[in-house]
């Protein structure tokens, strides 16, 4: 059950972080975009509904139609630097506990891109609570939360108008605990988590004037828990997207685990699609799925979004 609560976690954050394009009248330009999905997470014994909202504001303003490639594309090919919040609130509905608190997580991010320069600069912090939980071990009951807060750099460059990568840096410190009526079931356990990656972005146009975008990263998180054994997994992801208009984009993509942590191996498959339905809104909808290396503990995730440029 635990290894299935980390599995769905990894499988939303993957689809937030590589998600949807853009929901907005009309106008020539925009400045900020706002954002509104739903998710829902089921796995062996469990079940996870998610609400997230997302705004940016960008440092310069930028183009409403771009002439010659997809809508979604345009914060990348413009090479827009801005400020961006996020705010996710969670259920979970876990087979014999009861959920005391719900979980939740926010956090802040700055990107630069600094005039007549090809740089990309970035820096985030993060704070999530995993939620509070009941249950009971013979005669004593307990209680279980967990809580986190992490960092983020980002140092890279563009190679040409659209192609980018990126070396990302992050690094999480966390605390578990278990409180029972049993003082022998009582716990606090400490854990720091270290993650270090290189990414990349590329958008082509194809030879009947359809575009494709591209995105590929390596990731190797180092999970330390204290008073036990380091663990080291490494992630390598790939997402295409293909878009016969400007206003519609259709993506597939896959992610794969391996390393010491075995709860988070496997591989993730994503499909999904967002359309434009005017020139600054836009709707997405998307599915993922994990498929556990060595256990049962798949999951299944459907994801509905929308976007406003304003």
């Amino acid at each position: 059950m635990v290894h299935a609560i980390r599995r769905i976690a990894v499988s939303s954050t993957a689809a937030l972080t590589f998600g949807y394009p853009a929901l907005g009248g009309a106008q020539e330009t925009f400045q900020a975009e706002a954002g509104l999905s739903y998710s829902r997470s089921k796995a062996d014994g469990l079940q996870q509904n998610s609400a997230s909202l997302d705004a940016t504001y960008f440092f310069h303003e930028l183009p409403q139609l771009p002439r010659d490639y997809p809508l979604d594309q345009v914060p990348f090919v413009e090479r827009a630097g801005g400020l961006t919040a996020y705010y996710t609130r969670s259920s979970f509905d876990i087979e014999g506990f009861q959920n005391v608190i719900k979980p939740s997580s926010y956090s802040i991010a700055a990107r630069f891109t600094p005039p007549d320069t090809p740089l990309i600069l970035g820096a985030g912090y993060g704070y999530s609570y995993a939620g509070k939980y009941g249950g009971s071990l013979g005669t004593a009951t307990y209680d279980t939360e967990s809580e986190a807060k992490g960092y983020q750099l980002t140092v890279g460059s563009y190679i040409d108008k659209s192609t980018a990568f990126t070396l990302d840096w992050s690094r999480d410190r966390g605390e578990a605990k278990i409180t029972s009526t049993s003082p022998s079931l009582n716990l606090t356990e400490s854990y720091t988590s270290t993650s270090i990656g290189l990414s990349g972005q590329h958008l082509a146009r194809l030879g009947n004037g359809d575009h494709i975008a591209i995105w590929a990263s390596f990731t190797q998180r180092t999970f330390e828990p204290e008073g036990a054994e380091t663990e080291k997994n490494r992630s390598y992801f790939f997402r295409t997207t293909y878009y016969p208009t400007k206003m519609l984009g259709l993506w597939l993509g896959i992610q794969v685990d391996r390393g010491d942590g075995t709860s988070l191996e496997g591989e993730t498959y994503l499909a999904g699609a967002s359309m434009f339905v005017t020139q600054d809104a836009s709707l997405g909808l998307a599915y993922l799925r994990f498929q556990a290396k060595a256990s049962d503990d798949n999951a299944n995730t459907v994801m509905l979004s929308g976007r406003m440029r304003f």
